[in-house]
């Protein structure tokens, strides 16, 4: 692949309903490094995504400061399943890749994690 980019920019709060309790922010987090996690548990509609630590960029005010890197989306969904092809593919390529939320949070336990909403491959 020359060139791999997915401009999904949309994944509705509805789409994620039923998985956790959202939390608005006042901005939206975004990060550029490499995909060090993808992880999609059982019988589940959340997955999670961790940028690498020298990641950078800004999180979203709803997001824990310790977690910033980490985001959230529904692996069944049209996004997400692309979403999901993305990551993969990132992590498997070891490229860098650009990643943002859409100033939502979701509450997977105690901890708040922003909603991914875009991700991109970089060349």
């Amino acid at each position: 692949m020359t060139r791999t980019w997915t401009g999904l920019i949309s994944l509705g709060l509805a789409t994620l309903i039923g998985i956790g309790t959202y939390a608005q922010s006042a901005w939206a987090g975004s990060a550029t490094g490499n995909v060090t996690v993808v992880a999609v548990g059982i019988n589940t509609t959340v997955a999670f995504i961790t940028i690498s630590q020298d990641a950078t960029g800004t999180r979203a005010a709803c997001h824990a400061v310790a977690d910033k890197r980490d985001y959230a989306f529904d692996p069944t969904t049209p996004f997400g399943k692309a979403f999901l092809a993305q990551a993969q593919a990132a992590r498997l390529s070891g490229k860098p890749v650009d990643v943002s939320g859409g100033s939502t949070c979701l509450n997977v336990g105690s901890t708040p994690v922003e909603v991914l909403t875009f991700i991109k491959i970089h060349d």
